[in-house]
């Protein structure tokens, strides 16, 4: 019994507690129907660990209970995440770039170590933070449940007439 007790508290200390109860119930009910199946000679400790080993890892179990799942930037929103994040590094990237050429040339008591180690300093800087910014944002918008979609459509309306034609191989560009 204690390795039950164990075993559903290592389950439902994962989930938000307003499950709790109801999934530590349901649990044990499930846990005692699965002991009922082994009607062998084994001794009930056996049957636990039979058990036990047929429901698996307590975490993968809770994240199966829990009605959404923890991301920090979650599929729906990933692909939106790498374009937003390619565009934004892409144009702090240009900004640095010529900010820190206009700089290079407008100074002319600096030597060109000086000029290509600050440039050097501040797009790192820069490109650091535009990705933890555009990472933060992307990770409130998960956590609020928000999707970022770049267009919006539903399941039930879209038709193969929507496909997109296939590009003639001629034509592409290798």
């Amino acid at each position: 019994m204690d390795m039950i007790n164990r075993y559903i508290y290592a389950v439902t200390k994962r989930l938000p507690e307003k499950q709790r109860d109801d999934i530590e119930k349901e649990l044990r009910t499930l846990i005692d129907d699965m002991l009922e199946k082994y009607d062998g000679e084994e001794a009930y400790e056996t049957k636990v660990q039979k058990v036990l080993l047929d429901l698996g890892d307590p975490e993968i179990l809770a994240n199966n209970y829990r009605a959404a799942k923890r991301y920090l930037i979650g599929p729906q929103n990933f692909d939106n995440y790498m374009l937003i994040l390619k565009i934004v590094m892409g144009a702090v990237f240009l900004g640095i770039s010529i900010s820190s050429a206009i700089t290079g040339i407008l100074a002319a008591e600096k030597n060109l170590i000086d000029i290509v180690a600050s440039y050097i300093g501040i797009l790192f800087s820069a490109l650091l933070q535009a990705f933890a910014w555009v990472t933060i944002a992307f990770a409130i918008a998960e956590h609020n449940g928000v999707k970022v979609n770049d267009h919006v459509q539903m399941k039930d309306t879209w038709n193969p007439a929507q496909l997109p034609p296939v590009p003639d191989k001629k034509a592409a560009i290798s």
